[in-house]
């Protein structure tokens, strides 16, 4: 997929990108799991 792309710049441009994306991922994580929380506290009526 990225046989176009100069592979000693892809290698630095992803260590920095894996390192935001898992930032996000634990950001996204944490918003979730108190989205969860929010939606098991409510009386389950569709079940």
């Amino acid at each position: 997929a990225f046989a176009s792309k100069n592979i000693a710049d892809d290698s630095q441009d992803e260590s920095e990108s894996e390192e935001s994306l898992s930032e996000s991922m634990a950001m996204l994580g944490r918003q979730f799991n108190k989205l969860m929380k929010k939606m098991d506290q409510r009386p389950k009526s569709n079940g």
